[in-house]
Parts: C-alpha cells; structure tokens; sequence
C-alpha cells in the first residue's frame, strides 16, 4: 500500500475510532485528538497527533478495538443483513490475512457504515 492510501484510511478509520479534528497551528499537521489516548496536560492544553503516526495498519492493538466496535455496531434488521456481508471479509482477513489486509477491509466496511448508516439512515 502506499503512503497516501495508509494516511487516507487511517483518517477513516480514526474518525470512526474516535478521533476528532481540532484547530492547530497553522503550519501543524498535529491537528488529531482522541479524548482516550490522546495525552492532556497544563491546563487542559492536549498532545495532538497526526494521521501519519496512527498505527492502524502496522498494530492490533490500534485495530482490534476497532474491529470490535464495528462487529458490535446497533443496526436494524435490514442494516444486520448488509453487516453480515460486510463483516465477511473483515473476518476473513482476521483469521487467514495480515495486517494490511484487515486494515484495508476494515476501511473498506468504514466507508460503507459511513455512507449507509450514518449518513443514508440518519440524515
């Protein structure tokens, strides 16, 4: 994978995961702050972070919890059905692939929750 796609789906998975955008200097990209894992200190002022140095690709830990709130989500019926699909690959790549390839379906079944569920079913 190159850089660009890593940085891109690790933007997409953060979100998901939690991560927010804040206002950073102007010439920062440590613009990425997680109320969990991001370090505060001295009057509530944070230690952000970059989308480069999330370890989503390289790390379970980073991306098993995300793996666990998607397999977890709350859906419907309907939406449980296209989960289920979904879900396929991502279980697939867990048990028989690496890394990279968990993380790529996970982004991959990311986008579809962003654009189905949260933004199809709750406008």
């Amino acid at each position: 994978m190159k850089e660009k796609e890593i940085i891109e789906g690790s933007k997409i998975i953060g979100v998901f995961d939690g991560w927010q955008r804040k206002d950073a200097p102007k010439h920062s990209e440590l613009n990425w702050f997680h109320p969990k894992y991001s370090t505060v200190i001295l009057a509530g002022i944070a230690i952000f972070n970059s989308p480069k140095s999330f370890k989503y690709h390289l790390e379970y830990n980073w991306l098993m919890p995300v793996y666990c709130k998607f397999r977890d989500l709350k859906l419907d019926l309907l939406q449980k059905h296209y989960h289920k699909q979904i879900m396929a690959p991502v279980k697939y790549a867990l048990a028989h692939g690496t890394i990279e390839q968990l993380f790529i379906e996970l982004v991959a079944a990311v986008k579809w929750y962003n654009h189905y569920i949260k933004i199809i079913t709750h406008p």
